[in-house]
């Protein structure tokens, strides 16, 4: 879906989990499938934030400002700080 500016209200306000260790983005959207929501996004590279709507009012920044690294695997990013980058289950 994109990169988007976050705040404390949260964009996707629902399941947040935190790993500082091991996320990645298939631990992120393996809970928020197994918890029934329709999106999931990451943020700070170690963050999980799960909802069934993406909130109005945030924007949609460029992608290049999601540009942190997984916890989990550097190969990947997670967001950034205050920017999530959200994704659709399908």
């Amino acid at each position: 879906m994109g990169c988007y500016e976050d705040d404390g209200d949260r964009i996707l306000p629902h399941e947040e989990i935190n790993n500082n260790i091991a996320m990645t983005v298939d631990m992120c959207r393996n809970h928020c499938t197994q918890k029934g929501y329709s999106f999931y996004g990451l943020e700070d590279g170690q963050q999980c934030f799960c909802g069934n709507v993406i909130k109005s009012g945030y924007l949609k920044v460029s992608d290049n400002q999601c540009d942190r690294t997984c916890t989990g695997d550097p190969t990947k990013t997670c967001g950034g700080s205050w920017r999530i980058a959200i994704y659709q289950v399908v």
